[in-house]
């Protein structure tokens, strides 16, 4: 996880201002032998989202 701002596609698309604080999420899902099943990259308005994240070993 991380912070950027909106650039004029994003905000566009996000319906947010050009510069607008964004939260930016990669991940990656494995499957039980721990091969990659499902990659995204994904970009959250910082003004409508709280997280809740819990890691299993």
């Amino acid at each position: 996880m991380g912070a950027t701002t909106a650039g004029t596609e994003q905000a566009e698309l996000l319906q947010c201002n050009r510069g607008s604080a964004l939260v930016m999420m990669e991940r990656t899902a494995l499957d039980s032998r721990g091969i990659a099943v499902e990659h995204g990259h994904h970009l959250y308005r910082a003004d409508r989202y709280s997280f809740d994240i819990t890691l299993v070993d």
